[in-house]
């Protein structure tokens, strides 16, 4: 790799590092996927149209419907002759490396059982990590968000910049 002390500097090896979406966990044997509901029909709204319309919840069960709208913001989305997919947030480089990783109490989300998920961006949609996780003890709401920087999906081209531009994505999700 053409690199310049732990950052890769070639133009094509940073491009085809972006492709490959670091930032999208893989998970083997998933114990159980929970798949969300996409709105109909797709929105087509510019980013910036999308400031400000994640919904906000305050206890209480949810329906998966209301689940699935609360997270929509964050989901992966294809562009139109682009080359990388986007989000309704920036992220340096569009690496996208904070993941996002749901913690569901128990009874908090009608049809889905309490445990730990990674919400995968790409197929808006929760996977299972595990169920016995002390959730009673995490606070009064339905669910909680856990935004986690993935630092090898930044890291070979940002080095220490790196946790800088994952707090500054993880602001931007969270507003």
């Amino acid at each position: 790799l053409a690199q310049s002390g732990n950052t890769i500097t070639d133009k094509r090896e940073r491009t085809l590092f972006k492709l490959e979406q670091h930032g999208i966990r893989r998970i083997e044997g998933v114990q159980r996927r929970v798949p969300l509901l996409k709105p109909e029909p797709e929105d087509g709204l510019a980013v910036e149209d999308r400031a400000g319309a994640c919904p906000r919840y305050v206890g209480g069960t949810l329906t998966i419907s209301e689940l699935s709208a609360a997270l929509e913001c964050l989901r992966q989305r294809e562009v139109e002759g682009g080359l990388l997919p986007k989000y309704y947030y920036p992220s340096a480089g569009s690496l996208y490396p904070v993941q996002v990783y749901v913690s569901v109490r128990p009874g908090g989300v009608e049809g889905v059982e309490a445990g730990c998920y990674y919400y995968n961006p790409r197929e808006h949609g929760l996977e299972l990590l595990g169920r016995d996780l002390g959730l009673e003890e995490q606070g009064q709401g339905s669910f909680t968000l856990h935004l986690v920087s993935d630092l090898s999906a930044i890291r070979p081209l940002y080095g220490n910049l790196s946790e800088v531009f994952s707090h500054q994505e993880a602001g931007y999700m969270a507003n």
